[in-house]
């Protein structure tokens, strides 16, 4: 299979980590290799940076910069 991205978006709890998970599932069942990534990334920083976001205790630019530091942890783990 050709490489794909595919990108799943909506407002909290409209279903897209359940969407997720059955994409998932379908390209396990499959034998198709894929890594699944959340926006802040899936590493240990990236969960922190979204669970601390959500208290919304951070000004725009800092946001920004720990959006950041949680993909780039993602990407190296």
């Amino acid at each position: 299979m050709k490489a794909k991205f595919i990108v799943i978006d909506g407002l909290d709890g409209s279903g897209k980590s359940v969407a997720i998970e059955a994409i998932s599932d379908i390209l396990k069942a499959a034998g198709e290799p894929h890594v699944v990534l959340r926006a802040m990334g899936t590493g240990m920083i990236g969960e922190e940076v979204r669970r601390r976001m959500k208290e919304g205790r951070y000004n725009d630019h800092t946001e920004s910069l720990l959006i950041a530091a949680g993909q780039i942890d993602s990407a190296l783990s």
